[in-house]
């Protein structure tokens, strides 16, 4: 019964806390809001349209005409080739049939006239924005002057750009996340075991990724993205990869305060892992962060 209280006391707090108005931590401090409105200005994080070359002359349009993979994968992760097989699909398709700017239902507005003049940002450059995106920490400030866009523009697009994205990829049979045949596991098996001989019978690698979140105005959401280890605040992941890249299995968008190998067993890794080893044989190579000892939940 005390157990049954303790749970309606708990979901009464959330739903309060929930109801609260959201204040940027920035806002709440006090000598933020003594500044002038000035000063206030040369505090944000954005660089005015002065201050940027024209957009023609930006270094992403350097980089895109001179067609080096070298610096495509540094700043996209893809090389030339996959980059423009990407966008001359379905990508630019999607890119000519929206807009980037928002309807009265929030979602992005289906162009049904061609009036006016053309937009300055083409398919390319909008998967490019998104694709460096990925690459960088999350501050915009680099992406505008990589691409010479405004705080505004580089926003806009990025919203517009993911959601293109994740509906190209969502119907992509290569992007899909599944556990590959015995035909592909054994092909994996003797690549690994040509190059690395001792690793023999190991067919994929398991590692956790921490990206970098910003940090909540609310004390209980941020304790739980906190990771005490790297003090910082993360949206942690953990990824099985194959030796041509695929993700076989994975699990994702978890609070960064949660241990990899804990990620691992409460997002099944674990059991997927052994179903394969069962069926097929193949072992999966992993750090010191991932335990041995069976954990019961």
């Amino acid at each position: 019964m005390n157990n049954q209280w303790f749970y309606v006391l708990l979901i009464a707090l959330i739903e309060e806390d929930s109801n609260k108005e959201f204040i940027h931590s920035r806002n709440r401090k006090k000598f933020h809001k003594t500044l002038c409105d000035k000063l206030k200005r040369l505090r944000q994080r954005r660089i005015p349209r002065i201050a940027l070359p024209k957009y023609n002359q930006s270094a992403w349009k350097r980089l895109l005409n001179s067609d080096n993979d070298q610096g495509m994968i540094t700043l996209t992760g893809l090389h030339v080739k996959t980059f423009n097989n990407l966008n001359n699909g379905k990508f630019e398709q999607l890119f000519n049939q929206y807009s980037p700017f928002i309807n009265e239902q929030g979602k992005i507005a289906r162009i049904k006239s061609k009036q006016g003049k053309p937009r300055l940002i083409s398919s390319k450059d909008c998967l490019g924005l998104c694709l460096a995106w990925t690459r960088t920490g999350g501050s915009c400030f680099v992406l505008q002057i990589l691409f010479s866009m405004s705080m505004i523009s580089v926003s806009m697009y990025l919203h517009f750009g993911k959601r293109l994205l994740i509906q190209v990829l969502s119907k992509d049979k290569d992007a899909r996340i599944e556990v590959p045949n015995g035909d592909k596991i054994k092909e994996y098996k003797t690549i690994i075991a040509e190059k690395y001989p001792p690793s023999a019978g190991t067919l994929c690698c398991m590692d956790g990724l921490k990206l970098t979140l910003e940090r909540s105005g609310d004390s209980t959401i941020q304790n739980n993205y906190y990771s005490g280890w790297t003090h910082d605040h993360y949206v942690s992941a953990v990824f099985v990869f194959c030796p041509d890249g695929a993700m076989p299995i994975c699990c994702y968008n978890v609070p960064g305060s949660i241990h990899d190998s804990t990620i691992a067993r409460i997002g099944g890794i674990y059991n997927k892992l052994e179903e394969v080893y069962k069926k097929y044989g193949g072992i999966c190579v992993v750090d010191s962060a991932f335990q041995k000892k069976r954990m019961i939940l």
